[in-house]
């Protein structure tokens, strides 16, 4: 529910991915280690920007690759960066 003046009142939103953090070890962890209740996504180390990808889609591309195999394939769409961006992870709302 929203204010008048455009201030959010009421519970928070339950439908929002909560950042957990960096994938510890990206070099051995391959797609389907993720558990299922985790969310996949990059990070932009120049702007900042995070995007949660979709899995299925990352799975149907790519199989069950390697994170540290696809992680030069990741590209900023805020910035257009190439270079240094991260794979993290979150928590999907239940």
């Amino acid at each position: 529910m929203k204010h008048r003046r455009g201030i959010e009142i009421g519970r928070p939103r339950r439908d929002a991915i909560t950042y957990i953090g960096p994938v510890a070890d990206p070099i051995s962890t391959a797609i389907d280690d993720v558990q299922t209740y985790m969310a996949l996504g990059g990070m932009c180390p120049s702007c900042e920007r995070e995007a949660w990808i979709d899995r299925n889609e990352l799975r149907r591309k790519w199989g069950n690759a390697m994170l540290n195999s696809l992680q030069p394939r990741l590209r900023c769409l805020g910035c257009g960066n190439r270079q240094g961006n991260k794979w993290i992870t979150g928590q999907l709302p239940r």
